[in-house]
């Protein structure tokens, strides 16, 4: 497990979206690290994603794979938001494989394509 530098921490806290399950809608969250480089889990506010604590670790201490491909578009999403902000930084994660991962969670969750957040629900 990789720490959270404290900037991003307080920058993660400040953010509606960090606060709900992305998976289940429950609270409170725990914060997972989606992606890895380099065998490091990647500290970028795209790449870490809210889960509480049942889909987090499951029954067996480990991420349920629903949970995990859920986390996995989510971070997406907010990477692709983002503008690919420092993606040049991770030249092992190239094109074809977003295009791929963009194409097959967009497939997956096309009919959740908002995110879960209070401002969200609030709008409509």
């Amino acid at each position: 497990m990789r720490p959270i530098p404290h900037k991003l921490r307080r920058e993660l806290g400040l953010d509606p979206f960090m606060k709900i399950c992305v998976h289940c809608s429950n609270e409170p969250v725990e914060w997972n690290h989606v992606w890895t480089h380099a065998g490091k889990q990647i500290n970028e506010i795209w790449s870490i994603i809210p889960l509480c604590q049942h889909c987090h670790r499951g029954n067996s201490g480990t991420i349920f794979q629903e949970a995990k491909e859920r986390c996995e578009y989510e971070s997406i999403k907010r990477l692709v938001d983002s503008g690919f902000e420092n993606l040049e930084f991770y030249q092992k994660l190239n094109d074809k494989t977003w295009e791929n991962r963009i194409n097959y969670y967009t497939n997956v969750y096309e009919n959740d394509l908002h995110r879960t957040t209070p401002e969200y629900e609030s709008s409509l």
